[in-house]
């Protein structure tokens, strides 16, 4: 069935709003409906009848095939059963027919590639604005020199402040993932010899490698300023998605502005030095994708990426395992928590069994001395 034949068989004024407020257990038993059809006839039929009133999307919103399964573009596919639908014979994947608006395509490359260049420019000189005594300097770049040394084991022995400080307990607090990451970018930065670029920051040599500078700072910056465009374009993915149509124009631009230039994300990564936070949300947001796409292996993997990234990550798995739950999607559920907390395991345990108590110290155990400040979650449970 062509698009001109849907919209023959189905005028936009015959389409019945959508209101019902339980429009996913609505949608779902539709295509549950479609699904055994499809399993009965082994034939290839449109996924709804075009005039179905109640459907929270439009009949373009479907995929039409000859195999019989009914795929909608914007639910994830194991939620249709589709693993349950007999092919016909003749299916072929040049015989799936997408009744969907594309998602928009990259215009004019010329002023993309200008507005990146601004973008990084701007954060360059923004990055000026950076502190020899952030948390890059006080505990994220000692701990990837250990890595460059060739210690990587021992990045948890680092301490933030002066022996004496008010600081001098604060560990890294944040799971190796990200410290491989920060420890590329500074093996790049070291290799232009940045370091020993003035303005130099000085810090303890207790640590391999102390050698520090501003225009180091900066270059680490840049680097992971690349994260907000990976965040932006798993956003962008995700409501071209579940939107009827993408939005264009300026409408994507604005948002595109509204993801790059959030104010707290840039206060973190370039005053208080917390490139993590932007890596595990980009890592969270690709998490959330692929357990939509089915791929609960996938998904539980990257999770455990981002929660070894930036450890408030562990709070995505719990919207996550209820969507499995509730559907009592079982396998899912194994292959998700497998995954999870196999690969946490795999690249935690060469740090435990070579200095656990500098590990538990650094992800949980210094948590206790610390002060909760107005506004927290672990305010509740002050006392405890």
């Amino acid at each position: 069935m062509s698009r001109p034949a849907l919209a023959q068989a189905c005028p936009s004024d015959e389409r019945e709003p959508f209101h019902s407020t339980n429009h996913l257990a609505a949608t779902f038993a539709i295509l549950e409906e479609d699904a055994q059809r499809a399993r009965q006839t082994g034939a290839g039929e449109a996924c709804r009848r075009p005039c179905e009133p109640g459907m929270p999307f439009s009949p373009e919103g479907f995929a039409i095939s000859s195999r019989g399964d009914c795929v909608l573009n914007r639910w994830p596919r194991w939620a249709l059963g589709e693993s349950n639908v007999v092919e016909s014979p003749a299916a072929t994947a040049s015989s799936v027919e997408i009744m969907q608006e594309p998602r928009p395509r990259i215009g004019h490359p010329a002023l993309v590639a200008v507005l990146l260049a601004l973008y990084f420019v701007i954060v360059a000189l923004m990055g000026t604005q950076t502190s020899c005594y952030n948390d890059y300097g006080g505990v994220f770049f000692p701990s990837a020199r250990y890595i460059l040394a060739g210690r990587p084991l021992d990045m948890y022995q680092v301490r933030a402040g002066d022996p004496d400080g008010i600081n001098a307990a604060y560990p890294n607090a944040t799971g190796p993932v990200g410290e491989l990451a920060m420890a590329g970018a500074l093996f790049v930065g070291r290799a232009f010899h940045l370091q020993n670029i003035p303005p130099i920051c000085q810090h303890a040599t207790t640590y391999p490698l102390p050698e520090d500078s501003i225009p180091l700072h900066i270059w680490v910056i840049v680097v992971f300023s690349i994260l907000p465009l990976l965040m932006g374009v798993e956003i962008m993915r995700l409501l071209d998605r579940y939107q009827p149509r993408p939005w264009t124009g300026w409408q994507r631009l604005l948002l595109w502005a509204l993801i790059l230039f959030t104010p707290p994300m840039w206060d973190s990564l370039i005053f208080y030095g917390h490139y993590e936070q932007p890596l595990a949300i980009w890592l969270a947001l690709v998490a959330v994708r692929m357990f939509q796409d089915g791929r609960f292996a996938a998904s539980g993997a990257l999770l455990s990426l981002a929660i070894l990234s930036r450890t408030s990550s562990v709070f995505v798995a719990i919207p996550l395992g209820l969507v499995v739950l509730f559907d009592r999607e079982w396998w899912g559920v194994v292959r998700f928590s497998l995954a999870l907390v196999g690969v946490t395991g795999i690249i935690l345990l060469p740090f435990y069994l070579h200095d656990p108590r500098d590990l538990i110290f650094s992800l949980s155990g210094f948590r206790q001395y610390l002060g909760i400040g107005d506004g927290s979650f672990w305010t509740f449970f002050k006392g405890t």
